[in-house]
């Protein structure tokens, strides 16, 4: 039985954005986010052929181009800016533009504890030789109290987050420059 190598490679591009603080109405200059794309080819060398440093190349092109319409449409069509900091330069003041990010994701990470919860109580139950209907539900009940913790430190980071935006003066959105990676954007992945 041979052994393998994982080879890696990330693409990354800069886009540049700027927004009007809510906070102390400064500009806050330019700012760039970065977005990357990664892809990996199993290899059985220790070094890739042409061949498939091309492929390598190919699927991070694809890669990144993914991400870069992902971020696109989050920004265009849901106003969510995950890839873009919103922290003001000069008073270091949060956004209300970031918040819609933070309850778009607030799900994400409960229910991934209680899928995993589900499979390990399920495959503990199904696969050992235990049976024991009350390990199972230990496992489940463990893991639905983490996704419990999770969502509520998901709402109080939320909660903290419009506390400290709640006084804004103004509400604004950052005005990001597509226009610098637009030859990206039509591209096909």
């Amino acid at each position: 039985m041979g052994s393998y190598y994982k080879h890696t490679a990330t693409q990354s591009v800069k886009v540049p954005y700027s927004f009007r603080c809510e906070q102390c109405l400064k500009d806050s200059g330019p700012l760039e986010a970065v977005i990357s794309g990664s892809s990996r080819l199993n290899s059985y060398s220790k070094s890739l052929s042409d061949r498939e440093q091309a492929k390598l190349n190919k699927m991070v092109r694809a890669a990144l181009i993914r991400e870069l319409r992902r971020a696109y449409q989050e920004a265009e069509e849901h106003h969510r800016y995950p890839a873009f900091a919103d922290e003001c330069p000069h008073c270091h003041r949060p956004q209300s533009w970031a918040i819609a990010g933070m309850k778009g994701d607030q799900f994400t990470t409960p229910i991934v504890l209680l899928g995993v919860g589900l499979v390990l109580s399920l495959g503990s139950y199904f696969f050992t030789d235990l049976k024991s209907a009350a390990v199972s539900l230990c496992l489940f009940a463990v893991c639905a109290l983490g996704a419990v913790g999770a969502f509520v430190w998901n709402r109080i980071k939320i909660g903290s987050k419009q506390r400290k935006t709640a006084d804004a003066m103004e509400n604004s959105l950052p005005r990001i420059q597509w226009e610098a990676v637009r030859d990206l954007l039509d591209q096909q992945p």
